[in-house]
């Protein structure tokens, strides 16, 4: 607390000066002390500010696989991670396993140059078949990616 003091006696002129404001005017120091009082803790972790879910896919299923790109792969240690841009400009980071697409589509494997979806369909004879599709990694050359349709 005393280090804290000291730092705000001795910065809190120059601090003042650089923002357009006298120090030596009290209104204009108590706004600045105020100011400094509602800045947030670096070290602390930011609160989440509106509904967000903690699982990303839920928004994603929302929005119909061909309107998702991947824009990027992230490779770690233990796992990897796609990140996939949404038609509105929101960017999400999923993982194997995650929900994706109106069709309840599931995230199987990322690799370095696509994301495959796995999902359920009804076929023409009634029959369930396993649909993969891929997500193919956007670059910045080509602006857009084609998805391809597996039979597993």
């Amino acid at each position: 607390m005393i280090f804290l003091s000291l730092w705000l006696a001795l910065a809190l002129p120059s601090a003042m000066a650089d923002v357009g404001g006298d120090p030596s005017i009290d209104g204009s120091r108590s706004q600045f002390l105020e100011g400094l009082l509602k800045l947030r803790d670096p070290f602390k972790m930011p609160d989440v500010i509106g509904n967000s879910s903690k699982n990303p896919g839920e928004q994603l299923e929302r929005y119909s696989l061909d309107t998702l790109k991947v824009i990027g792969i992230l490779t770690g240690p233990d796992r990897w991670r796609a990140l996939v841009a949404a038609p509105d400009g929101r960017t999400f980071s999923v993982g194997q396993g995650y929900k994706i697409g109106q069709e309840g589509g599931v995230i199987r494997k990322i690799y370095e140059d696509r994301v495959v979806v796995q999902e359920k369909a009804t076929n023409l004879a009634g029959k369930i078949e396993w649909l993969e599709i891929d997500l193919p990694l956007v670059s910045e050359s080509s602006g857009s990616g084609s998805n391809s349709i597996g039979h597993e």
